[in-house]
């Protein structure tokens, strides 16, 4: 019921939005920007005053100028058929910008400082920035079956989890060591804003650090089903999401693969990831068949290599920007990672693409 309820005002309130609202012509709007232009200048924001009395989120192309992360603007443009607001005027506000979207421009400028050419890649694997990556290379990653690894997924989240509990393990012991790594991961999940894909890895780790204090292991299918409820909760227009279709699906994938091939697992390590690479894969084709219109069976191979490679990759990244160090071996990493994509992107019948 509770549910219900909810659903009907997001609904509501997703029909009186400016999106919705707006018909193509020139348009103004107060609105937060959410994140700083990249270079094409594409980035959204959430509309906080229009003239026609609605709100809620935008896409906006800005003609010229730049605008930090957070920032209150008058914003005076015409909106496409396609939704975009193309901003020909901006006039900031001083208004306090929150400490999250200050963190996430000092990233940002740290990334570009470290990483050069190949900051575009890291953005988008660190802060969900994907404006800036090249197409062709964004391509190479989506017919390799490597698509998650762009994009703020689970995966990240669980690397990042997964590395603080063995550090804060060996230095305050087991328990711990799972109490601050569900903390950090929210922490970083809070930092991104809450995306649909994160939520869910976070819950688990939290969910994962509960049942481990209190000697507890719940079944996979009741943690991913408090994991939905969490991130609805969060984030009702979720529902909606792919990438929260795409996340659910994976781990449920994941799971039965688990359970239906565990005669397979007695071949060892190798055949247990390959089961759960494929389990993911066939899980997670037909949402990619119907919203995208393409299927990468050749990343039940290919993820055997870049999983492993991503998580080295993403803590070293992450030390690279607290202390200064390892951003060679981050880099060399990314490099590898991309050949791998473009090798899988390739493959014959590696992918298959049709109409969504």
């Amino acid at each position: 019921m509770v549910g219900a309820a909810i659903g009907a005002l997001t609904a509501r309130r997703q029909q009186q939005s400016c999106a919705a609202r707006w018909n193509p012509g020139p348009h103004a709007a107060i609105v937060r920007i959410h994140d700083a232009p990249g270079a094409g200048g594409s980035t959204t924001g959430t509309v906080l005053h229009s003239p026609e009395g609605c709100r809620g989120s935008l896409r906006l192309r800005l003609d010229s100028g730049s605008v930090d992360s957070g920032a209150t603007a008058v914003l005076v443009g015409v909106v496409r058929a396609n939704g975009w607001l193309r901003v020909r005027h901006l006039r900031r506000l001083p208004r306090t910008v929150s400490l999250r979207f200050r963190i996430r421009d000092i990233v940002g400028r740290r990334i570009r400082d470290l990483y050069g050419p190949r900051a575009p890649l890291v953005e988008a694997m660190v802060l969900g920035r994907r404006g800036d990556l090249d197409r062709d290379l964004r391509q190479s990653f989506v017919d390799g079956g490597l698509a998650h690894l762009l994009a703020i997924s689970g995966l990240h989240v669980g690397i990042i989890a997964g590395w603080l509990r063995v550090l804060f393990g060996a230095i305050a012991g087991a328990r711990r060591g799972w109490l601050a790594s569900a903390i950090s991961a929210w922490g970083y999940v809070a930092l991104l804003g809450f995306p649909a894909p994160a939520t869910r890895a976070a819950t688990f780790v939290a969910v994962a650090a509960l049942g481990r204090m209190r000697e507890r292991r719940p079944p996979s299918t009741a943690v991913i089903a408090v994991a939905a409820l969490v991130v609805l909760t969060i984030d009702p227009d979720a529902v909606q999401s792919v990438g929260l279709w795409l996340s659910i699906a994976a781990v449920a994938g994941t799971s039965w693969a688990i359970h239906v091939a565990r005669p397979i697992q007695r071949g060892g390590p190798f055949a247990r990831l390959l089961a759960v690479s494929a389990g993911a894969t066939l899980a997670t084709a037909p949402i990619t068949a119907y919203a995208f219109g393409s299927v990468a069976p050749v990343g039940v191979v290919a993820n055997l290599v870049a999983v492993p490679l991503a998580s080295l990759c993403v803590p070293a990244v992450f030390v690279s920007l607290l202390a200064g160090v390892m951003a060679p071996g981050a880099g060399l990493t990314l490099a590898i990672l991309e050949r791998v994509a473009a090798f899988a992107g390739r493959v014959p019948w590696g992918h298959l693409e049709g109409e969504p």
